[in-house]
């Protein structure tokens, strides 16, 4: 019996590759996130700083929470909108495209449906003529009897 064959070694990584990754990714990742961070604390502390002035204003630090919080969720409604708007698209062109390949598939459905009735039907011939047949002799052997009993 043979030994069953080792798993690959793994490669050697290539350094270079691994290097151009992590810059890619601390650039493309991670320094945009810090970022926006950033700008955020940037627009809290200015907020918050802005609404003393001389006396603390809670009207205009209300109002402008206010408009912090609506933002993501501004956000959030424009990427639903557009996700609704791509789906109503998406089927509108659905619709103009579908017709044909649907009405194939219909047409299949009525061959395979015909075929299915046709040989359910030659299969269960048989078994319905021998059971015509049957009940019919069964008739013949009940009418020869009751006539029998009704002589004696």
């Amino acid at each position: 019996m043979e030994a069953p064959p080792l798993p690959p070694q793994p490669r050697p990584s290539n350094k270079v590759t691994e290097a151009r990754h992590r810059r890619e990714t601390l650039l493309q990742v991670y320094l945009p996130l810090m970022l926006g961070m950033v700008a955020f604390l940037v627009a809290a502390v200015l907020t918050v700083l802005g609404s003393f002035g001389d006396v603390l204003n809670n009207s205009v630090l209300a109002d402008t929470i206010v408009v912090w919080f609506s933002i993501p969720l501004l956000l959030i409604g424009l990427i639903l909108f557009v996700l609704v708007a791509a789906l109503a698209y998406g089927v509108g062109r659905l619709i103009d495209i579908m017709p044909p390949y649907l009405k194939q598939g219909q047409d299949f459905s009525h061959t395979v449906m015909q075929r299915t009735r046709r040989a359910s039907d030659s299969a269960a011939e048989p078994i319905v003529a021998t059971s015509s047949r049957a009940a019919a002799v069964r008739t013949i052997i009940d009418g020869v009897q009751d006539s029998t009993r009704r002589e004696s």
